[in-house]
């Protein structure tokens, strides 16, 4: 198996399939002007790609807003 990046509009249309009534209940924190970053927290640890570096139970990532609507 092979990943790649996923489209706007895939990651758009698997959040509307699988939780269309989440869809438009953003938490009020999240606003066009923040926040900067995100996590995601696991139940079980993950490896990660890097030799040497403890498996994790979380992953931070950087947002981006295209406009301030979103």
């Amino acid at each position: 198996m092979s990943w790649r990046h996923a489209t706007r509009e895939e990651i758009y249309r698997y959040y509307t399939e699988e939780f269309p009534s989440y869809v438009d209940e953003l938490p009020s924190f999240i606003t066009a002007k923040g926040p900067k970053q995100y996590a995601l927290a696991f139940r079980e640890p993950h490896p990660v790609r890097k030799d040497g570096i403890p498996d994790k139970d979380f992953i931070r990532r950087d947002t981006w807003q295209t406009n301030v609507s979103g």
